[in-house]
C-alpha cells in the first residue's frame, strides 16, 4: 500500500512541476499513475492533502540526503558550511523534487508551517542549540534563522541546477558558505 501511495506522490510532483501545484489537476495526477480519481481519493481526501504529503516526502527524502553528511557535534560555523555544502548536492540528484519544493515554498511563502522545512538537525538536540545560539546574531529566533538559511541554500540551489559546474567549484562552494555563516554569525 505504501508503494501505490508513494508512485502516486511522485506522479503528482511530476505534474505539480510540469502544470504548476495550483493547475495540475487530479485527473491529470491520476492519469500519470495509472489509476482512477477513485482510488486516488482512497489515498489522498483531496489536492490539498497530496500537495502537503508530497511537501512530507520531499522533506523526508531531503532531509534522509543532507543529516548523514554534517557533523553536529562540530563548531556551528563548521555545521552550517557542512550543510551549505552537502545541500548544493541534493537538487542535482534530484532535481524534480528540488523544483516541487521551490514551488511548495513559494506557495506557502507566509505559512507557518514551511518554517520547520529548513530546521534539518541545526537546533534539535540542547547542546547544538545552544552552542548555535551562542554563535548566531543575538535577536533573530532559531525558526526564523532556519527559515532564512533554507531560503538562502534554495536560491544557490537553484543556480547550482542551471550551472550545474559550479557544484565542483570549491572556491565557489566556500563562498557561499562563507557568506551565509558571515550572514547568520554574531
Amino acid at each position: 500500500m505504501e508503494n501505490k501511495r508513494e508512485h502516486i506522490i511522485q506522479c503528482a510532483i511530476s505534474q505539480f512541476n510540469k502544470y504548476g501545484i495550483q493547475a495540475a489537476a487530479i485527473s491529470s495526477i491520476a492519469e500519470a499513475a495509472g489509476i482512477s480519481k477513485g482510488t486516488l481519493y482512497y489515498y489522498f481526501k483531496s489536492k490539498e492533502e497530496l500537495v502537503d504529503s508530497a511537501f512530507e516526502y520531499v522533506k523526508s527524502n531531503a532531509l534522509s540526503f543532507l543529516l548523514p553528511r554534517v557533523d553536529y557535534e562540530a563548531e556551528p560555523e563548521t555545521v552550517i558550511k557542512q550543510l551549505v555544502r552537502s545541500s548544493f548536492a541534493w537538487p542535482l540528484e534530484r532535481p524534480g523534487e528540488m523544483e516541487f519544493l521551490d514551488k511548495y515554498i513559494n506557495l506557502h511563502f507566509y505559512d507557518k508551517n514551511t518554517f520547520g522545512l529548513f530546521s534539518f538537525k541545526l537546533f534539535e538536540d540542547k547542546e547544538s542549540g545552544r552552542r548555535m545560539r551562542q554563535a548566531v546574531k543575538e535577536d533573530c529566533p532559531l525558526d526564523l534563522l532556519n527559515y532564512l538559511i533554507g531560503h538562502i541554500i534554495t536560491i544557490f540551489n537553484k543556480y547550482v541546477i542551471i550551472y550545474p559546474d559550479y557544484y565542483k567549484n570549491e572556491r565557489f562552494l566556500d563562498c557561499i558558505a562563507q557568506m551565509i555563516w558571515d550572514f547568520v554569525a554574531r
